[in-house]
Order: structure tokens, then sequence, then C-alpha cells
């Protein structure tokens, strides 16, 4: 009789363990789309600060360093990882100096595939410095000062 209680109160534990995991899927495909829509406008709100950027130190010579920065969420990219908390870092030591614009590759919106076109992107992480040098692959927060000196 015993065993006969134990084992109803484990098919009913369960069973609401099993609601409670449906209902996270129900709750988690709901933000998962929220979350796809906040990223986008992020990114398209970063491409205009971007190119107000690009446009204030061609016309008026302001002096700051953009990098456009190419990583992919689909994959596991360990390069990609290192390389966003070496920008992290880079951007963290001199807030005035660099801009950096992180770009999902794998971002369904159309302005991502002609960027990656325009800049010729085809390997992750890649690195768009002052629109006219591209680092492929990972770079080194002393090869980055380096560069942008």
């Amino acid at each position: 009789m015993k065993l006969l209680e134990h084992r109803g109160r484990k098919e009913f534990e369960l069973c609401k363990l099993e609601s409670l995991l449906e209902s996270f899927r129900e709750i988690s495909k709901f933000n998962l789309h929220n979350i796809e829509g906040l990223k986008d406008k992020y990114f398209i709100l970063n491409l205009k600060l971007w190119l107000y950027m690009r446009k204030l130190r061609e016309e008026c010579n302001y002096n700051t360093t953009t990098i456009l920065f190419f990583y992919t969420s689909v994959k596991r990219c360990e390069d990609c990882v290192a390389q966003g908390i070496v920008l992290d870092q880079l951007k963290k030591s001199d807030p005035e100096k660099y801009m950096i614009f992180a770009t999902d590759v794998d971002s369904k919106l159309g302005i991502v595939n002609a960027l990656k076109v325009y800049f010729n992107v085809t390997h992750v992480p890649t690195l768009i410095i002052n629109e006219d040098q591209k680092i492929e692959g990972f770079v080194s927060r002393q090869e980055l000062e380096k560069l942008t000196k």
C-alpha cells in the first residue's frame, strides 16, 4: 500500500513537473520572439549610431575609432566570445576613443546581409576598423591598440 502511495505521489510530481516544463516552453517561445525583435531594434539603432559616428569622423575630424564586430550566435564560437571580451575591455579602457558595434551575422535583417557583402565578411569573428581595415579571426587587445593608434 505504501509503495502505491509513493508511486502515486511520484506520478503526481512528474505530471506537475511536465506541466511546468510545458508552461516554460510556451513562455520561452514568446520571450524568444520578443527578444529577437528587441535585438533587431537594438541593432538598427546601433547601425544608425555607427553611420552618425562615421559622418562625424569624416566631416568634423572627430577622433574616435569605430569597430564593427561580426560574430555568430548560432554556432559555438570561442574566438567570438573571446573577441567580445577583448572589445569590452578596450571600450572600458578608453570609452571616448572606441565605439564598438556588434553585428550578429546570423541576423535575418537585410541590412546585416548588405554589410556582410559590402565588407566581404565570410569568417567570424571579423573586425572592420574605421571602415578601411578588415581583420579576420581573433585579435588581442595589444594588437588592436597598435592598429588603432
